[in-house]
Order: C-alpha cells, then sequence, then structure tokens
C-alpha cells in the first residue's frame, strides 16, 4: 500500500513538472500566431490612445503592420505621425 501512495506521488510531482514545463514552452515556441482581424470580429479599424510614446506607439506601429487602418489620439497633436 506505501509502495502505491509512493508512486502516486511521484506521478503526480511529475506530472506537475511537465505542465509547468510545457505552460512555458507552448505560449512562446509553439503557439501560432493569432489573427486580430479574426478576434475583432473582422474589424478594419484601431482606435489608439496615447499613440505618440511608449506602448501606444508600439500598438500603433504593430497594429499598422497587420493591415488595420488606425486611428490616432493624443494630447500633443504635433506628435503624432
Amino acid at each position: 500500500m506505501l509502495t502505491l501512495l509512493a508512486y502516486f506521488t511521484l506521478s503526480y510531482i511529475l506530472y506537475r513538472i511537465c505542465y509547468g514545463i510545457y505552460s512555458i514552452v507552448y505560449p512562446y515556441i509553439l503557439a501560432q500566431p493569432m489573427d486580430l482581424h479574426k478576434c475583432t470580429g473582422g474589424a478594419k479599424w484601431a482606435l489608439i490612445t496615447g499613440s505618440t510614446d511608449g506602448i501606444g506607439k508600439e500598438y500603433a506601429l504593430q497594429l499598422g503592420k497587420k493591415g488595420f487602418n488606425l486611428i490616432l489620439i493624443s494630447r500633443i497633436a504635433d506628435r503624432v505621425v
């Protein structure tokens, strides 16, 4: 009985280790990139606030590369390109 419990415990520990490795590896190496046009219901436009600097600017660049038409909003109109 003790041997059976030891095997069960070892199996559970190995399962948790394998699942942990899988959850780290899958999103970055194995998963296919998502098609954002399908995820947004076929939308062709994106509204981006804070688009002159930081995260907003990078969102604008990446969505533009993926073919979205962009509406850019910023507090500083001169910096919107």
